[in-house]
């Protein structure tokens, strides 16, 4: 394996499990893919570096697939509640170093954080706000949340702003926002803050929300 590849472990191989563990596995990581669905391993054994069936709400069972000398493992079974839990309590128990789990609502999110789950993912809150930024503002091509009150965001210049620079703009002083690249004609471009802006370019932007929706509200 490649000197940066991890061993990393998915419990739940539906779409979520899944989508995760074959990015994984096209990163060169060694990914093992664990579901009591037999049909599902069947369509990920080609894909993932070991596919096994089993009931990840185990302890015994995860320990006999070699779990507990995994870098990382995922559990990817929001689909019920009690078996998300019961699944991180046995990945728990073999002193995992990170465990990211899946939510399915807030108050299975709070179960899980207080569980002492490193990593708790809402994707398809975090994916319906994303769209939601993307419909009320067409300039905002993609929006990602980083951590509890910051954003990521990437804003398309309009016409209002063509011959601007990003010097110019004063992100941090009049927005309390801080650019960190610009992407021309389809490509990340050498970030030169006096260089002049054209309709159709975008800005990687980090901030609040509030102060991105200000920023583009000008736009």
């Amino acid at each position: 394996m490649a000197g940066n590849s991890r061993n990393i472990a998915v419990l739940g191989l539906g779409s979520f499990g899944g989508s995760i563990a074959e990015e994984l596995a096209s990163f060169g990581d060694h990914v093992l893919g664990i579901d009591i669905n037999e049909s599902r391993v069947g369509n990920w054994s080609d894909v993932l570096s070991e596919a096994i069936i089993a009931d990840a709400r185990d302890e015994r069972a995860l320990r006999e697939a070699g779990i507990a000398d995994y870098d990382a493992v995922v559990v990817a079974l929001a689909d019920s509640l009690e078996g998300s839990i019961l699944a991180v309590m046995a990945v728990q128990s073999l002193e995992i170093e990170h465990i990211c789990a899946k939510a399915a609502n807030d108050t299975h999110a709070r179960i899980l954080e207080r569980l002492g789950v490193h990593q708790v993912v809402h994707p398809e809150r975090e994916y319906g706000s994303h769209i939601a930024h993307t419909l009320h503002n067409p300039a905002v091509r993609s929006y990602a949340r980083l951590s509890d009150d910051l954003y990521l965001a990437q804003i398309c210049i309009t016409d209002i702003h063509d011959g601007d620079t990003i010097e110019s703009l004063k992100l941090d002083q009049r927005f309390d926002l801080s650019c960190v690249g610009r992407i021309s004609g389809g490509k990340r471009t050498d970030y030169k803050p006096e260089k002049p802006l054209i309709p159709g370019d975008t800005l990687l932007v980090i901030g609040s929300r509030e102060n991105i929706h200000q920023f583009v509200s000008e736009l």
